[in-house]
């Protein structure tokens, strides 16, 4: 966690005028799970809301460095370094 607040502390990334990397936000579950749903490998699991709970709170637990990549204002991704 205090490598997770080190990183963050400087505030978002903004890679180009349209995009940005920034923290994981509550808000972002959607976009996470609709990418699961579209690129998992064992996607009948996902029918399992102990399962979806499980993938959502590993990408935001503090053992994990996850961004969330922001186009336009609208999350279009993630991309982090776990544990």
């Amino acid at each position: 966690m205090k490598i997770k607040n080190l990183f963050w502390s400087g505030g978002v990334i903004h890679v180009n005028e349209n995009l940005l990397l920034r923290d994981v936000k509550e808000d972002d579950r959607s976009c996470f799970m609709m990418l699961q749903e579209q690129y998992a490998p064992f996607k009948s699991m996902l029918k399992e809301e102990a399962h979806r709970n499980m993938l959502w709170n590993e990408h935001t637990n503090g053992k994990s460095l996850m961004c969330s990549m922001v186009y336009d204002g609208e999350c279009i991704g993630y991309c982090g370094i776990q544990n």
